[in-house]
């Protein structure tokens, strides 16, 4: 288990905001509410240019490229895509 660096009390803001003080790592987060009040971050990090492979910057310059000339699917019908996941549960 990790060590506790640092423990205080906060309070949201008029828009509903927590600021996380002294954090110097971590830029994004994984948040999780739970319905007993508890929330937890999670560290995120982002990938890097140079961690991604020639292949896969390859592919998205091309999606970015149809994206950009129109050449695009077709809209997903998202009550369709509801109907048919809630029919499998």
């Amino acid at each position: 288990m990790a060590a506790l660096l640092k423990e205080y009390d906060a309070a949201l803001d008029s828009k509903k905001r927590l600021t996380v003080r002294g954090i110097k790592d971590f830029t994004h987060y994984h948040v999780k509410v739970f319905s007993n009040g508890n929330v937890e971050l999670e560290p995120r990090v982002l990938a890097r240019l140079d961690q991604l492979s020639a292949k896969t910057l390859r592919m998205m310059d091309q999606s970015m490229r149809n994206y950009a000339a129109g050449v695009v699917g077709k809209p997903i019908d998202i009550d369709q895509l509801k109907k048919h996941i809630g029919s499998a549960e």
